[in-house]
């Protein structure tokens, strides 16, 4: 019943909507080794008013960056203050692992390739060898000291070394 402003009550009928919380995706992007450069996007079903909260700190902004490895607590408030949790991890990325080269040169030979070995990296790795080259590989035709500075995608790790070729057949 609803009563008007001279007293006089009546019946006064509404509905309830009743609302779903919004369904909450988190995509988390890795950190680089020892740097927080982690990434985490948020995805929900709904995208009108809602904040997003990580460890209470209030966004309107659907990502959150320079996170550290770790677990982390999204939740998602509408504007009735009902909360959505979802977790996710931050991982890791393995570091820029590189070996130096095995040169194998015989008299018979009048180059030798040097290679150096990867076993570990981010995404795609880059090479600057000393001649200008970009290839995973250089092939010395002569003697003399090649340098190499190897990078992955975190750029965080960067190796290089002077290799020097001390026979080839000319």
């Amino acid at each position: 019943y609803a009563q008007n402003e001279i007293g006089c009550t009546y019946p006064y009928e509404f509905e309830i909507e009743e609302t779903l919380p919004p369904t909450v995706t988190v995509s988390p992007e890795d950190s680089c080794p020892e740097e927080n450069t982690g990434v985490l996007w948020v995805e929900t079903s709904e995208t009108e008013d809602l904040v997003y909260l990580l460890s209470q700190a209030g966004s309107i902004d659907r990502v959150f960056k320079n996170l550290p490895p770790g677990v982390y607590d999204i939740w998602v408030e509408d504007t009735l203050g009902c909360r959505t949790l979802a977790q996710t991890e931050i991982l890791e990325m393995p570091p820029l692992l590189v070996v130096p080269p095995i040169l194998e040169a015989d008299c018979y030979t009048d180059a030798v390739r040097i290679e150096p070995i990867i076993e570990s990296h981010q995404g795609t790795v880059y090479y600057a060898w000393s001649d200008g080259s970009t290839q995973d590989h250089l092939i010395a035709t002569k003697r003399g000291n090649y340098a190499v500075t190897i990078t992955d995608e975190c750029a965080a790790t960067i190796h290089s070394w002077d290799l020097e070729i001390r026979h080839t057949a000319h």
